[in-house]
């Protein structure tokens, strides 16, 4: 429930090694990289379950970033720890595109695009003199449990992004091959985390969405004041209030959905 529950942010570091580059038009190096591994502990005794990512991957909003080829990545993690700062991305400072993931066994793959602008083209550039690279994910979650000696992550978990970074620490992670242009590959990660009171989510959203206060009180089903009876399903679009033995659940309209981004912004 959101009352005893905090949210985080985690970035999560992957590195890779210099490939071979196979063409080169002056313009975009585009690779094949890992990711990220699921269901493995990493060096800061963690464990993402790929069932949490995969639905994080299949939200609609990731879907139609990589659909429309804007799911950028920024040149290192946000230094600022504000969450208003880590939750969206600065366009100033983008280097590559994701253009689309799948998953290999446990490893999530994507092909990744050097982005044409100032900093993609630095990030070109280093690939081309044999720099090794990483990528990081950037997410936003709420629940993370002891699982015997890790803590395992658990949904709902929101991707912002994979940002490029250069501090390795996990060995299973790493550029596999070029498509367009290239490197080889090493490993890499790292993990922080930003905490924050998701029931400040459960008010934005009720804010937003005026059907779901009229829905309450016509069925009887008062949401509590400090929202702790009500619960966000983001990747199903759907909210939960509980009441006694009851659970009435109301679907959330997409333009709701679609801006939680910008609630995210207000901190």
């Amino acid at each position: 429930m959101f009352n005893n529950t905090e949210g985080f942010i985690v970035n999560e570091e992957f590195t890779a090694s210099t490939p071979s580059i196979l063409a080169d038009d002056n313009r975009s190096i585009i690779f094949e990289a890992i990711l990220q591994e699921a269901d493995a502990p990493n060096r800061n005794k963690r464990i993402y379950g790929k069932d949490v990512l995969s639905e994080a991957l299949n939200n609609p909003t990731v879907k139609e970033k990589i659909a429309n080829k804007c799911f950028y990545g920024e040149a290192g993690h946000p230094l600022s720890t504000d969450i208003k700062r880590q939750a969206y991305i600065d366009q100033t400072n983008i280097s590559h595109i994701v253009t689309s993931v799948k998953w290999e066994g446990n490893l999530l793959k994507g092909i990744v695009e050097t982005a044409q602008t100032a900093t993609g083209f630095d990030m070109r550039g280093l690939i081309r003199q044999g720099s090794k690279v990483s990528f990081s994910l950037r997410a936003l979650g709420n629940v993370v449990k002891q699982d015997g000696a890790y803590m395992r992550v658990y949904s709902p978990l929101m991707i912002v992004c994979y940002d490029w970074v250069t501090i390795p620490s996990h060995p299973k992670a790493y550029m596999t091959k070029t498509i367009s242009e290239g490197s080889q590959s090493n490993d890499v990660l790292n993990e922080s985390m930003i905490m924050f009171n998701m029931a400040d989510l459960a008010e934005y959203v009720t804010r937003e969405d005026q059907r779901i206060n009229a829905i309450c009180e016509s069925l009887e089903f008062p949401i509590a004041g400090d929202y702790s009876n009500v619960d966000i399903d983001r990747a199903n679009q759907i909210m939960s209030i509980k009441e006694g033995n009851e659970t009435l659940k109301i679907f959330l309209k997409n333009s709701v959905v679609k801006n939680m981004d910008n609630y995210f912004r207000r901190f």
